[in-house]
């Protein structure tokens, strides 16, 4: 699939977090012939350029790390990691700036987020654009979440977030009405849990996988 001509958007894959209802680095669970993490990599790769293109890691840096060097992988580590994933959004955002300051959006997306598809990144990029509205993002569950995108009007508010607070209260501030919401209901299996990774591969979830 192309990437959108004429413009330079920017993606930030999160993959900093504790992971601790799972116990060890969801981002590196098997999955597809690869990794969670390398699965949803390669979709976003599809859509941005590589140097466009990095990881925001924090808890198990050492493993996550390495992973990434191993592969070639652009990332960088958020110090403040520990006070939630607005530090990371923020600390992500102002290092693709410093890479580009002329970025023309910026896409947000998680590593547990597998069963998102080229297209649907693809078409949300296209949303904002034709539509020039400032945030674009996918509905799932009943709520608006990520993956989004976020035109530059929305970068201060994006390098401002602190703590725990997500990009989800800023899309929810913006977007008003279903228009801007691309709707794609699998967006919500993310992978928190040992169960839920055992529905992903389509395992019994009382099956022992120990």
């Amino acid at each position: 699939m192309s990437k959108l001509e004429g413009n330079t958007p920017g993606a930030l894959i999160l993959a900093a977090g504790s992971a601790s209802r799972m116990g060890s680095p969801k981002a590196l669970l098997p999955y597809a012939g690869g990794t969670l993490l390398s699965h949803v990599y390669g979709l976003a790769s599809q859509i941005v350029r590589p140097e466009s293109l990095w990881l925001v890691l924090g808890n198990y840096f050492t493993e996550m790390s390495a992973y990434c060097q191993a592969r070639d992988y652009r990332w960088i580590f958020n110090p403040q990691h520990a006070e939630g994933m607005g530090t990371g959004i923020a600390c992500g955002l102002r290092h693709l700036l410093d890479q580009n300051p002329n970025l023309s959006a910026i896409m947000i997306l998680l590593a547990d987020q597998p069963q998102i598809s080229p297209a649907h990144l693809q078409c949300l990029l296209r949303m904002q654009i034709e539509k020039k509205v400032p945030v674009v993002c996918t509905g799932y569950g009943g709520i608006r979440g990520v993956p989004a995108v976020f035109s530059p009007s929305r970068f201060p508010e994006l390098l401002a977030l602190r703590g725990d607070q997500g990009a989800r209260d800023l899309i929810g501030r913006e977007i008003r009405t279903s228009d801007n919401t691309l709707i794609l209901e699998d967006a919500i299996v993310d992978i928190d849990t040992p169960a839920d990774y055992a529905r992903l591969l389509g395992q019994p979830e009382s099956e022992d996988n120990s």
